[in-house]
């Protein structure tokens, strides 16, 4: 008996470091609020934990952050701008029950990219005008940008993290997003797409004015996509589904593999490639249709 006793209080002990690395937390009534502080410049926004940001685009060469919350939650941020990259942070891994969170607000003349990771938020409801920038999101992360100008917009999104973007202009917009991870545009004005979704991700780009979109699905991936381009490329594989039924493009190559469905609709040269159970249904009138392997073509009436 003494034997097992010993034995169980060795496991526990052995147990306690990664019991003492879990911390967990609920927002106390009180509040603190940290005025508004210049930091140094940065141009990367790195995310963390359980914490909202406000971001706002401000004058140039100005650099701020202030933020308020739980006082029991605000006395553990970190916040370190350094070699360009102004970090927020818990000053350790942090669960944070409730709805009481830590709300930073930060403003900067220009971003280059965006880092949300392990519940992070990052929101900015005023117009943004960058050269480009990189969205990267993992972790049930989730950044909402209402109105973003770029000249190239990039999207890296894993492990169910989400972005949102209301209005976006750009020239080149590129989507990468994995592990049940979305992303959706609502107003979309860029001339070059390309978008590749897998491991039950979504994607949605609709009110598209564009030249040329380019969408690769996998693993029960689903992409929606609205308004009108000159040319789509559109493959989907491994019971994925693409429906860009309300897509108007003037030409479309598709490919449908292993029971995979796309929806299409194409006034001219529509190329259908299909395998196994795969089925492709077009809608509309293409003036040339072009049909290839052992998968249902039909005309979505």
């Amino acid at each position: 008996m003494k034997k097992v006793i010993v034995l169980g209080l060795l496991s526990m002990v052995l147990a306690l470091p990664m019991w003492a690395k879990t911390h967990t937390l609920k927002g106390s009534e009180q509040q603190k609020t940290y005025d508004t502080y210049k930091v140094s410049a940065f141009n990367v926004l790195s995310v963390k934990g359980q914490i909202e940001v406000e971001f706002a685009q401000g004058a140039s060469d100005i650099y701020t952050v202030s933020y308020s919350g739980p006082h029991n939650l605000t006395e553990r941020m970190q916040i370190i701008s350094q070699d360009g990259i102004l970090s927020i942070q818990y000053d350790k891994p942090l669960t944070v029950l409730g709805d009481q969170h830590v709300r930073v607000e930060v403003s900067a003349p220009d971003l280059a990219r965006i880092i949300v990771q392990d519940g992070a938020e990052v929101h900015a409801h005023v117009p943004l005008a960058f050269k480009e920038l990189t969205i990267s999101g993992s972790g049930k992360s989730e950044v909402e940008l209402d109105d973003l100008q770029a000249q190239f917009v990039q999207v890296n999104l894993t492990g169910e993290s989400e972005a949102e973007i209301g209005v976006l202009l750009c020239q080149t917009l590129q989507i990468q997003v994995s592990e049940k991870a979305s992303f959706d545009a609502q107003r979309t004005d860029c001339d070059t797409i390309s978008s590749k979704a897998q491991n039950r991700a979504e994607v949605s780009v609709t009110g598209l004015n564009g030249k040329t979109i380019t969408v690769e699905n996998w693993d029960s991936a689903q992409t929606e996509l609205k308004g009108k381009v000159n040319t789509a490329a559109l493959t989907a594989r491994g019971h994925s589904e693409i429906d860009a039924g309300a897509l108007q493009a003037d030409s479309a190559d598709v490919m449908a593999e292993r029971s995979s469905h796309i929806e299409v609709r194409v006034s001219g040269t529509l190329n259908a490639r299909t395998q196994k159970r795969a089925v492709v249904e077009y809608k509309g009138w293409p003036q040339v249709i072009n049909k290839t392997g052992t998968g249902t073509v039909k005309q979505d009436k």
